[in-house]
């Protein structure tokens, strides 16, 4: 491989004197330092997809989230004091982790930006070599079933340590197809908590008040639940 920079011979590295031992010593090259930077943001990208988090998200990050304007002051003082508790899980994940089961991001508001910050948070988890995967209510709730092979979609689940769950417990787009279907939800809930699985959840009703259609579900992701309402709407 050529050099980009006319430095190394294509190696990736220059060999130069110890000025303390006076033995020759390989350096990186800045073309090798460049290559490694690209793979790994190769592998970033990987990650991302197989969590199952649209290209459309990767640019966002906390940052262009605080810029984005909502609602009155007070909301935005309320946004603000939210954006510092992710910032604080994100520079410690074990924050989160150690003292949390589930994140329950809410607004009654549409568009409240629940699920770019569910996102911009799993992202860092991501880059923190957590695995995590993207699902939307409806679609776990289609997959017990509709779903014509319910093994592969649900052991591409397993792989994962945090799910952002999206759109949860809101009556009118999640629809629960029987009794059958509300057991399977609360069995798969309560043994990803049993496997110490985390969830970051975004929903339009507060966890509390949760549809009673879901209510023993709902229940179960109560236990050791941070609650964060999002005021506003972005423009």
């Amino acid at each position: 491989m050529i050099c980009k920079y006319n430095i190394c011979t294509g190696s990736g590295f220059n060999f130069e004197e110890n000025s303390i031992t006076h033995e020759m010593e390989a350096v990186p090259c800045r073309c090798r330092l460049d290559r490694d930077e690209q793979l790994d943001d190769e592998r970033y990208k990987r990650k991302l997809l197989e969590a199952g988090i649209s290209p459309v998200f990767w640019n966002l990050t906390l940052n262009s989230y605080r810029a984005l304007v909502i609602g009155s002051p007070g909301a935005m003082q309320v946004k603000n004091t939210i954006i510092k508790t992710i910032e604080e899980f994100i520079d410690e994940p074990d924050k989160f982790i150690n003292n949390y089961n589930t994140l329950w991001l809410w607004s009654a508001l549409g568009n409240s930006g629940c699920t770019s910050l569910a996102i911009i948070f799993a992202m860092e988890l991501i880059k923190k070599n957590y695995r995590v995967k993207f699902i939307t209510m409806q679609n776990l709730l289609n997959a017990f079933v509709e779903f014509d092979n319910k093994k592969i979609y649900f052991k591409d689940l397993e792989f994962a340590q945090i799910y952002i769950l999206d759109n949860a417990f809101v009556s009118g787009r999640c629809h629960v197809k029987g009794e059958y279907t509300g057991v399977q939800l609360y069995n798969w809930l309560n043994e990803g908590l049993i496997k110490d699985k985390r969830f970051i959840c975004t929903s339009r009703v507060e966890l509390v008040k949760a549809d009673k259609i879901y209510e023993h579900s709902a229940g179960v992701l109560r236990k050791r639940a941070l609650s964060l309402e999002i005021q506003g709407t972005l423009p």
